[in-house]
């Protein structure tokens, strides 16, 4: 309809009248677009709202989880730093505990559970991270995203390290047991290890993978595991600010 008024204005050369046709078409298009572009900023915010509440569930589930795991790891690093250190002669020498020498049996698995976050993952995926406003939270996101790419490598590092009491069964003689859960209230399954300082002295090829598995662990956790939770719980911060969500004592 209009496009044959248009032709019509032309053919009659009435300039004017094509000025104005020409006019209404552009501020249609212009406003088609504001309101286009107006729907969609709602659709964003709604999305927003919905995907920050998603990640706080997430975010809030995961540091939990990983709390509860990082006291355990923390513990085998710290056994396992005491154990080299009396090895290799830096600490004064005495017999390796029972403790020590699981955590030298079990220095190779660095495998430390669910550490993925659906709503953050389909914001990245879809290239939307941008739809999150506040720009303290925006970063956290993002800096958040590089401590899980750290976390994921370091994790790979495992493939490098040494399964000793595989290994040298003579020397390091591995065993299941139960033991009280830090996240459970009934007990659960793990492994035991015994071994003597000397017998692991005289093996110069187990003393080698020891020091591996040692910078491996310890490489784990400086540039992954640590990292990574402290950037789990910068985000928890910023989404609370975010979503003027006040935790009590227990959250």
């Amino acid at each position: 309809m209009l496009l044959r008024r248009i032709t019509k204005h032309i053919n009659d050369q009435n300039w004017f009248a094509v000025a104005i046709d020409f006019f209404i078409v552009v501020v249609g298009v212009f406003v088609g677009l504001q309101v286009s572009n107006w729907s969609n900023a709602q659709q964003d915010r709604r999305d927003e709202t919905a995907i920050l509440h998603a990640l706080h569930t997430e975010i809030t589930e995961t540091e939990q989880l990983a709390e509860n795991i990082l006291y355990r790891r923390i513990s085998s690093a710290i056994a396992i730093a005491t154990a080299t250190n009396i090895l290799f002669g830096l600490a004064p020498q005495r017999e390796l505990t029972t403790t020590e020498c699981t955590a030298l049996g079990s220095a190779h698995m660095l495998y430390f559970g669910r550490t993925n976050l659906p709503a953050l993952e389909r914001l990245q995926a879809t290239g939307r991270l941008d739809i999150v406003r506040d720009t303290a939270l925006n970063s956290a996101l993002a800096k958040l995203l590089q401590r899980q790419e750290a976390l994921e490598f370091t994790t790979s590092l495992s493939a490098n390290a040494y399964d000793i009491g595989h290994l040298y069964p003579e020397i390091i003689e591995v065993s299941s047991a139960l033991r009280h859960s830090d996240t459970r209230e009934d007990l659960e399954r793990g492994v035991t290890a015994t071994c003597t300082a000397k017998a692991i002295k005289q093996n110069k090829g187990l003393m080698g993978d020891i020091a591996i598995n040692a910078d491996t662990y310890d490489a784990f956790m400086r540039d992954g595991l640590r990292p990574w939770l402290a950037q789990i719980q910068e985000v928890h911060r910023q989404l609370d600010i975010t979503l003027n969500i006040q935790h009590g004592e227990d959250g």
